[in-house]
């Protein structure tokens, strides 16, 4: 007996977002990108792990930080 209800492949999924992403214009890819930030920041914030979460961005900023300080020593001293 065939399962009564049929899930389309999930490449077909994948592939049809894509499409309709492309489809948006330059401002409507923005707005669609800053939404999935959005959301990501919503789950985070109810996450049971929040406490870690946030630990983690904390340690990620600051190595930028670092990084990006390294860099302009770097190119502020004419060694590059």
């Amino acid at each position: 007996m065939p399962f009564p209800i049929r899930f389309p492949p999930e490449a077909d999924r994948i592939r049809a977002e894509a499409e309709a992403f492309r489809r948006l214009t330059p401002g409507g890819r923005w707005l669609a990108i800053l939404d999935l930030i959005a959301s990501g920041s919503v789950l985070m914030q109810q996450s049971p792990h929040r406490h870690v979460a946030r630990q983690l961005q904390a340690s990620q900023e600051e190595e930028w930080r670092q990084a990006m300080k390294a860099a302009f020593r770097h190119y502020a001293s004419g060694s590059h």
